[in-house]
């Protein structure tokens, strides 16, 4: 081949990956070769852990580069390669794969350098050109080769089973709603909407390659508090969720609700029905102790019980604007929703410390205010672990008080479950007018959360 002089290959030349490219391929990563195929359709760019396993597909003494619709994703705008040189490529069929050598001269004198392209798939974004360059070295030329041939076929492949998938999320994404993709795998951002990147944009933070759990709180930390919703698709080996956030509308307000509470109450009428005829066979079945029925009765009342509870708490924001407020001792409330946490979670100590200069009172519904002791006590709580929580009242200067509850858990806690107790709290706080707010450690192993109420 002279030199300048382009080379189709036929495609039956590709031969697959050996084992040692599949396990770099695979290792452990906070982006996959098809999360990063998605990454590039939907934003036209990658993010560090990305880069970072494109890297890994180079061959030995070789540079691996990206170019889609003649820029260059990979390095990042870094013309490596002149895109004149490489022109063909982008016209070129999804079957060709061009090798080109290049001459360079300087004061160490003449040397050659083999570039290697091929057109991989179409994007909405245009051609998608993968690239490798490298010294020429007449040893491993029919390795690189070979190499390079396995690579280009496993994207090829990659990307056709995933075109479905990414037409539709073009798709979803082009909604004037704030609009998320999450990788199931990794619980991390592929992509979001312009939308969805102005909502996150006074937070400061690039949510690409982020974990959703760290971020979820920044979409709904304004006043609106919009709700989340969730579509899951599955397609050529990936699973996403696309998260959208549908904003308030003008003049509702934290009470709205999808949900009526006369559904709720029938809700609870018939679980009451339920824990009843629990209860009556329990009662008939009392002289055979430690029948399995038995169990399995104890367990249904428990869960009708827990379920009665979750329904009562739901039921109280939409109905708060018919309870009257009660002119209550804050730490008395709060004794009694620290014993109603202890039943039942004896891995979760609750200590109680008062810093108070003479009693207070506060105007607040009853109900209201133990649902949410109890509810911050829950959010301070991760399931099966040690928490010491440590809950402080004290005068917030003029006739206000403040409840600062501090939890250390010894190790991380739930994620999800911490932000779902989290966003109740953040709405019963707004529906009743008091101030909340929360701080955590990176792992919510340590939680504080301050309750500021006007007595």
């Amino acid at each position: 081949m002279q030199p300048g002089q382009f080379h189709i290959e036929s495609p039956t030349a590709l031969r697959r990956m050996s084992p040692t490219q599949h396990m770099l391929a695979g290792q452990g990563s906070d982006a996959s070769l098809l999360t990063l195929l998605v990454g590039v359709a939907l934003r036209g760019e990658l993010c560090d852990a990305e880069r970072e396993l494109f890297d890994r597909f180079a061959a030995p003494n070789t540079l691996i580069f990206l170019v889609q619709d003649r820029t260059f994703v990979h390095p990042d705008h870094v013309e490596i390669v002149s895109l004149d040189q490489i022109e063909a490529t982008f016209s070129a069929g999804d079957d060709a794969v061009f090798s080109h050598r290049q001459h360079l001269s300087d004061d160490l004198g003449r040397k050659t350098k083999m570039i290697r392209t091929a057109r991989v798939g179409q994007t909405g974004k245009g051609a998608l050109v993968l690239g490798m360059i490298g010294a020429e070295l007449p040893e491993l030329r029919a390795e690189h080769d070979r190499h390079f041939g396995s690579v280009v076929q496993l994207v090829r492949t990659s990307l056709k089973g995933l075109a479905p998938l990414i037409e539709w999320l073009e798709a979803r994404m082009a909604v004037a709603d704030p609009i998320l993709v999450v990788g199931r795998s990794t619980g991390r951002l592929l992509a979001v909407n312009e939308a969805a990147r102005a909502l996150l944009a006074p937070a400061s933070v690039d949510p690409i390659g982020q974990e959703f759990s760290q971020i979820k709180h920044s979409l709904l930390r304004d006043g609106g508090r919009g709700r989340l919703s969730m579509e899951n698709r599955s397609q050529g080996g990936l699973d996403v969720t696309v998260i959208s956030v549908t904003r308030p509308t003008a003049g509702s307000g934290v009470n709205g609700s999808q949900v009526g509470a006369r559904f709720l109450e029938s809700m609870r009428h018939k679980t009451a029905g339920i824990t009843a005829a629990a209860r009556f066979l329990q009662t008939a079945l009392d002289h055979e102790p430690g029948h399995p029925v038995t169990e399995m009765l104890k367990v249904i009342i428990d869960e009708s019980a827990e379920l009665d509870h979750d329904l009562c708490r739901h039921q109280l924001l939409v109905d708060y604007g018919r309870l009257a407020p009660e002119t209550l001792d804050p730490v008395s409330s709060l004794r009694k929703a620290i014993e109603v946490r202890m039943i039942g979670h004896a891995c979760h100590s609750v200590s109680l410390k008062e810093e108070l200069v003479a009693p207070v009172r506060v105007e607040v519904p009853r109900s209201a205010l133990m649902f949410l002791y109890e509810s911050i006590l829950s959010t301070h709580c991760g399931p099966g672990s040690r928490s010491k929580t440590e809950a402080t009242v004290r005068h917030n200067g003029g006739s206000g008080v403040t409840v600062t509850f501090n939890t250390d858990c010894g190790r991380p806690l739930n994620q999800s479950a911490y932000t779902e107790w989290r966003e109740y709290c953040d709405r019963l706080a707004g529906t009743m007018g008091v101030q909340l707010t929360h701080r955590t450690s990176r792992d919510y192993a340590k939680t504080e959360t301050i309750l500021t109420l006007k007595a």
